[in-house]
């Protein structure tokens, strides 16, 4: 999952996964640098919103 440690949206999805014990691989996206503007993370999320599965 792609996301952003102080995500609020993203601290949800967290919540969730570790409440149905589910594993995942951890992306962290740094908003402060604007990372989900990149060109390569547009071309997952193109609304570059966090998290993305």
């Amino acid at each position: 999952m792609y996301h952003a440690p102080f995500s609020n949206c993203a601290m949800r999805v967290r919540i969730a996964l570790a409440e149905k014990q589910l594993e995942w691989t951890s992306h962290l996206i740094d908003l402060s640098k604007g990372e989900q503007r990149s060109k390569e993370y547009l071309g997952i999320n193109p609304n570059g919103v966090v998290p993305t599965w």
